[in-house]
């Protein structure tokens, strides 16, 4: 399991509000197909992995910080499951909410063995998340590139949230 729990990092207006989304524990491809009354296509969702260890997955368009009931998580993205077989076909950690690392891979390789679905080897988008020390802007480094794109201050190297 990936030993860092992710805090919300996000706006407080989101965290502050109070509405809730649908959201489905995924054991197994079951879960996903019972709670989409679908069994066929695919379907993009935003996906949490909370303090239980327990995979939960949400509509899209629903923040993270909701999906997770305001708690805190060990990994968070968006993951596409393919509805008419036991397999998540795309996963990414983008989650401007949470932040986390690449190292989140970890936790969410272990919690997805346990469901018995096929899941890429690694994140298929990995996204790279810096606070800017001087405005506390939240960045997405591109092309290697450790710069605010708010003031253009040098971004730490580390993980700084």
């Amino acid at each position: 399991m990936s030993s860092r729990l992710y805090e919300y990092v996000g706006p407080r207006a989101i965290a502050e509000n109070k509405k809730t989304c649908e959201r489905v524990q995924v054991t197994c491809h079951e879960d996903i197909v019972k709670w989409t009354h679908h069994s066929k296509g695919i379907i993009i969702t935003t996906f949490i992995v909370d303090e239980q260890e327990k995979l939960w997955a949400a509509d899209r368009h629903c923040e993270h910080v909701a999906c997770a009931r305001r708690n805190s998580v060990f990994a968070a993205g968006e993951m596409t499951f393919a509805l008419d077989r036991a397999e998540v076909t795309f996963i990414t950690n983008q989650s401007t909410g949470y932040c986390p690392e690449v190292s989140s891979w970890n936790v969410i390789s272990d919690v997805l063995a346990k469901t018995n679905m096929i899941f890429p080897s690694f994140f298929d988008k990995s996204f790279i998340f810096r606070r800017c020390v001087s405005c506390q802007q939240i960045n997405i480094v591109k092309d290697d590139i450790y710069e605010c794109a708010v003031c253009e201050t040098s971004l730490n190297l580390e993980w700084n949230f």
